[in-house]
């Protein structure tokens, strides 16, 4: 079972996985329509943000800090990994991605559909910091 299946049995308010769009156009139409929208930190997701759309962001190889949604932090959801963030498309393991809790991202989902304070996340990457 893949990941958004996983997040869908989990998350408590009604959810949808979104159906396969032709274009551009029908993926603004669809971002417009959710009241929540969640993602990996791809281009859909970011159209969503910038409509005023709540979203919650799976970050992998890039970095949050830079990319996270407008104005929410706490919706970044960032494993922080000794090697992140790599900026390499391919990966071997991509465990910056596989080790997202499925059970993180419903928690998270919960709290911003029913109005619950989320305290702010550090997405202070490990890689390249100061020691």
């Amino acid at each position: 079972m893949d990941i958004v299946e996983q997040i869908l049995r989990t998350v408590t308010e009604k959810v949808h996985r979104a159906p396969d769009l032709k274009n551009m156009r029908q993926v603004g139409c669809l971002m417009s329509r959710g009241d929540l929208i969640v993602g990996s930190d791809t281009g859909p997701v970011h159209l969503a943000a910038a409509q005023g759309r709540d979203t919650i962001i799976l970050f992998g190889p890039y970095d949050p800090r830079y990319y996270y949604p407008i104005g929410h932090r706490e919706r970044a959801v960032y494993m922080n990994l000794a090697c992140s963030p790599c900026r390499y498309r391919t990966c071997p393991t991509i465990d910056c991605m596989r080790l997202i809790s499925p059970a993180r991202v419903a928690r998270l989902c919960d709290a911003v559909l029913n109005n619950e304070p989320i305290p702010p996340r550090d997405l202070t990457p490990r890689k390249g910091a100061p020691t």
